[in-house]
């Protein structure tokens, strides 16, 4: 994630953390915060073609409107998780290419000779 991505995201979060408080009842509920909150992150989720379960489906799925919880809220923390997963960086592991030649030396050994190659034992 670049810089503005990181800023984006934690502003998004930011936004879902004050709705989810404002929900269970810290302050009046802001609609236009929600309406903004939803437009940007469907937009994220439109441009970056991601595949995010629908606001309806989701809602179903978790019976959110027996009160527990905003369907609208919850869907939006789920989009940015799966945003966070796309935009996330590869680990930082380096490949051991002598490691994995010999392991496929070993396979291609077993699979002819079977057993253990001569070297190895």
């Amino acid at each position: 994630m670049n810089a503005a991505q990181y800023d984006w995201m934690n502003r998004m979060q930011a936004n879902v953390a004050t709705l989810r408080e404002q929900y269970y009842g810290a302050s009046a509920f802001d609609n236009e915060l929600l309406a903004e909150t939803l437009r940007k992150v469907r937009e994220a989720v439109k441009r970056l073609k991601l595949k995010v379960i629908s606001l309806e489906e989701n809602a179903a799925n978790h019976e959110f409107w027996d009160g527990e919880a905003d369907a609208r809220v919850e869907w939006l923390a789920e989009a940015l998780r799966i945003i966070g997963i796309y935009t996330a960086e590869p680990d930082d592991v380096e490949i051991n290419e002598d490691r994995l030649y010999e392991l496929e030396m070993d396979r291609r050994h077993y699979a002819v000779h079977g057993g253990d190659p001569e070297w190895a034992q």
